[in-house]
């Protein structure tokens, strides 16, 4: 019933490169109390966006486990012959599948500790216990971009994701430079450009816009919706458009224009 009340996170945003990634099966966790929490903590993860030459410390960002902040009691790691139960028991589970993506990338762990018992999920040494004001999970950004934490949860498994985010384009169209309120992303070296603010920069007529319609109804022309807007892939809205494009690596530029008919 627990783990009813959660559900898979879909990307908010997207970045262009992932860094590292790892899961844990929710079953993993000590009990069900547990898994609440490294589904909370999770959450809390979720969309974490940590600069260049800054540190990511997981008790900054977690905070005090409190039942107002959603956690409830879980089993802690203890050596005692009885079982202890605190708020938040069950969030290293989160930290320690954190620790693993961290580990798959180029970042530079500061701050790691095993769990004083050995723990179901992993085993000692690949952990990443957290205490309070005591015990931390921390590491630095020592890439040149940001990088931002990504959380995925369903019925069976708690994923961590890292990605860097890479700056966005810069668009020209002809030779004017186009300017979006909301900023084009890069996605697995695709450029994705806002459908509305798209088709008033382009000027597009009304057949191109119904066409552009139809390819979107019909699922021809992919799309990416994220908080109520809608992007789309930039070098397919060129073909429909029947535009060239031009990608400049060295400038990070986008060039659109028309073909240039030539007579025969």
């Amino acid at each position: 019933v627990i783990l009813s009340l959660f559900f898979r996170i879909d990307n908010l945003m997207a970045y262009d490169k992932i860094l590292g990634s790892f899961q844990l099966k929710i079953t993993d966790a000590e009990s069900s109390e547990n898994a609440y929490n490294a589904i909370t903590a999770a959450l809390m993860l979720d969309n974490t966006k940590v600069e260049s030459g800054d540190t990511f410390s997981y008790n900054n960002i977690i905070g005090i486990r409190t039942p107002d902040k959603g956690f409830i009691k879980g089993l802690i790691s203890s050596k005692t012959k009885y079982p202890i139960y605190k708020y938040g028991g069950g969030i290293c589970m989160t930290s320690s599948i954190l620790h693993q993506a961290v580990k798959a990338t180029d970042l530079l762990i500061l701050e790691r500790h095993n769990h004083v018992a050995s723990v179901g999920y992993l085993p000692i040494g690949e952990d990443a216990a957290i205490t309070w004001k005591t015990e931390d999970y921390r590491f630095y950004n020592n890439l040149a971009h940001p990088i931002v934490i990504k959380s995925y949860i369903d019925n069976e498994t708690i994923q961590l994701s890292i990605f860097e985010q890479l700056p966005s384009s810069t668009i020209f169209f002809m030779e004017t430079e186009l300017y979006f309120a909301n900023e084009p992303f890069i996605d697995q070296g695709t450029t994705y450009v806002e459908m509305g603010e798209t088709i008033d920069l382009l000027k597009l007529s009304s057949k191109e816009i119904i066409t552009l319609f139809d390819e979107i109804t019909n699922h021809i022309m992919p799309t990416y919706t994220t908080e109520n807007m809608t992007y789309l892939p930039l070098r397919e809205l060129a073909n429909l458009l029947n535009l060239q494009i031009h990608w400049d690596g060295e400038k990070g530029q986008v060039q659109l224009q028309p073909f240039t008919s030539v007579d025969p």
